[in-house]
């Protein structure tokens, strides 16, 4: 069966999304602290939305692609892929669609979607956001996201990235 065609899975993979937006929302502010651009007290989560259509699109272009790596690897349609695969290819999707949308049109809320990208992949990878972002290899953490920003990534090149962030801040 292709999943990217099952309404319920679809359905089940964006309520998880949504939850990791509530997580998300809730460290706003650690992320954007990042940004020397950027006041903490200009930070907040007021105006952020996720916009269920354009995530419902991501996760659906998310099976899709997951299908078609099953096919070129000689993977079996029911076989499930590893916690890595997962978060790469989550992050792909969400960064490449931007569910993320701010009602008070905010400086910042451009760089929330990759953020939130990245933050739920690594969760889904079983990595440790916090600690992959700060505390071990900040120079793959970097690369991550500037292969996002710079729209030259593929899911099947951060495999890789998620395989060593695994190793290196493996989560709980």
């Amino acid at each position: 069966m292709n999943l990217g065609t099952d309404p319920a899975r679809i359905a089940r993979r964006c309520e998880v999304l949504e939850r990791a937006f509530g997580h998300f929302t809730r460290q706003l502010e650690n992320y954007v602290a990042c940004y020397y651009q950027f006041q903490t007290t200009q930070v907040t989560c007021n105006g952020l939305r996720l916009s269920k259509t354009v995530l419902m699109e991501a996760v659906v272009h998310y099976f899709r692609d997951m299908d078609r790596y099953k096919a070129l690897h000689g993977f079996p349609d029911e076989a499930r892929a590893n916690s890595r695969k997962v978060g790469a290819f989550t992050t792909y999707w969400l960064a490449t669609k931007r569910p993320i949308y701010d009602t008070h049109d905010e400086p910042y809320a451009a760089i929330v979607n990759e953020d939130f990208a990245i933050f739920t992949g690594l969760t889904l990878a079983e990595i440790d956001p916090h600690q992959a972002r700060v505390a071990q290899d900040e120079r793959i953490y970097r690369q991550l996201k500037s292969l996002l920003s710079s729209h030259t990534a593929s899911p099947d090149a951060l495999v890789p990235l998620f395989e060593t962030l695994h190793g290196l801040a493996p989560g709980k």
